[in-house]
């Protein structure tokens, strides 16, 4: 095996041996996660804990299931289901983050319905709790059913949902905070994106700040431009211009902006693979 850890200033050494040839196994119970994707993840630097909850797995319990890895140590544990400690509703294509010392799943789909159109979406939020490794019992309504879009962490500790869309079917271009110390969720002092996007990519720029761009139309065609958001979400910087591309991913630069890369574009009447560009932040 091989490993590789951080020094840390009191001199001790945090050491993860992983197989050297062969992957780790993540499912620790049998049911959980199952075949199908729009699973909510999230790490928790903190706490060393990475959250994997629900998913698009049809009638079977791996709707309300929950897996937590710890990163300190390798270890995958299940979230009791026979205790009741999973989601309280079953939940698809949510979102999840930091949510002080906890995380917190929020919105989603109900995957128990085939036709995803006819898919009720969620208009509230679980919190999970690292302490206890269970879901509480206490719901947080939000402002809007939200389904397919991102959450990142703001400065002040509350968790910021961008895109998605609502039970309608339509595209969200609101902005909505969820904070950890009122468990209440708030429209009031945030942006709005100036085009809503489904599945939009969200980046955390170096100095503050997000990029949101790519995502879709509500007719499912890709997004093109990307936007800029300050660091506590409360002014629309500008936009960015970029082709509309169905794949799209990004990684932060130093200074602020963001390398861009896009797949299968088409541009000037020819069709790529994939462009990379480099943004500037506005």
């Amino acid at each position: 095996s091989q490993g590789l850890a951080e020094v840390d200033p009191s001199g001790d050494v945090d050491v993860l041996l992983w197989p050297l040839t062969r992957p780790c196994t993540l499912a620790a119970a049998p049911h959980y996660p199952a075949a199908g994707g729009g699973r909510a993840i999230a790490h928790h630097p903190r706490e060393n804990v990475v959250l994997i909850a629900g998913g698009d797995a049809g009638q079977t319990s791996a709707v309300v299931g929950a897996l937590t890895f710890r990163t300190d140590t390798g270890v995958a544990e299940p979230v009791d289901a026979a205790a009741r400690h999973v989601l309280f509703e079953p939940r698809a294509h949510a979102s999840a983050a930091p949510f002080g010392d906890d995380l917190i799943v929020t919105g989603g789909e109900d995957p128990l319905v085939p036709v995803e159109r006819n898919r009720r979406v969620l208009e509230n939020a679980e919190v999970f709790s690292v302490q206890a490794h269970k879901f509480l019992t206490e719901l947080i309504e939000l402002h809007t059913p939200r389904t397919r879009h991102r959450s990142v962490l703001l400065p002040s500790g509350e968790v910021l949902l961008i895109g998605g869309h609502d039970g309608d079917g339509q595209p969200l271009a609101l902005l909505e905070a969820v904070s950890p110390m009122s468990r209440s969720s708030s429209l009031g002092g945030l942006a709005n994106l100036e085009v809503g996007r489904i599945d939009p990519e969200v980046l955390s720029l170096e100095g503050g700040g997000f990029l949101v761009l790519g995502g879709f139309d509500a007719a499912g065609a890709p997004l093109p431009d990307a936007e800029w958001l300050s660091a506590d979400a409360s002014a629309h910087l500008g936009t960015s211009p970029i082709p509309a591309a169905a794949h799209v991913t990004a990684a932060p630069l130093p200074g602020g902006g963001a390398l861009v890369v896009l797949g299968c574009v088409e541009l000037d009447g020819t069709a790529l693979d994939a462009l990379a560009r480099d943004l500037v932040p506005i």
